[in-house]
């Protein structure tokens, strides 16, 4: 009698490790899998706000001043700094899409950068002339709704930002 006993718990134990030696696999593929998708998702997001940005400073640059278009996204977690860059000389480079809009964002394997070029001069209100560079206050890439506001001015568009 003991030693049924004693068979049927180590019959007992050893299914009990069988289905943890399949078990810890796929729950670390589908950990994996998540955490991947999740950064597509967050790329997908950033990709569609800089587009979106980019081409609607562009439509409001050739309506002209007082053209002006609010654009309400949800700002993922993980952007780290946005910022717009322009070709200090762009007659030696030749450049076509001489203005930059750059993302900073948090990736699994370290920081990545995403940028949308355009050649509408676009500036946020810290513009440097000295550098030709706008960088956006924090609360513009903090995670949560946000409105980006698109304003025509005379020689450039001005995006500034609320909520």
């Amino acid at each position: 009698r003991l030693s049924s006993k004693a068979q049927a718990a180590m019959e007992y134990l050893m299914i009990a490790g069988f289905v943890m030696l399949i078990m810890l696999p796929l729950v670390y593929l589908v950990y994996s899998y998540t955490q991947e998708s999740g950064a597509d998702i967050v790329n997908a997001q950033i990709t569609k706000l800089g587009r979106d940005l980019v081409n609607n400073a562009e439509s409001v640059y050739y309506f002209s001043s007082p053209s002006k278009i609010t654009l309400d996204f949800n700002m993922p977690r993980g952007v780290h700094n946005i910022s717009i860059q322009q070709q200090l000389k762009p007659e030696e480079v030749g450049c076509k899409k001489c203005t930059e809009l750059v993302f900073l964002v948090q990736q699994k394997e370290g920081k990545a950068v995403l940028t949308f070029s355009t050649n509408v001069d676009i500036r946020t209100e810290t513009y440097d002339p000295a550098t030709k560079s706008s960088v956006f206050n924090s609360t513009a890439f903090s995670e949560g709704l946000k409105h980006f506001n698109i304003q025509a001015k005379k020689d450039h568009v001005l995006i500034t930002t609320g909520g």
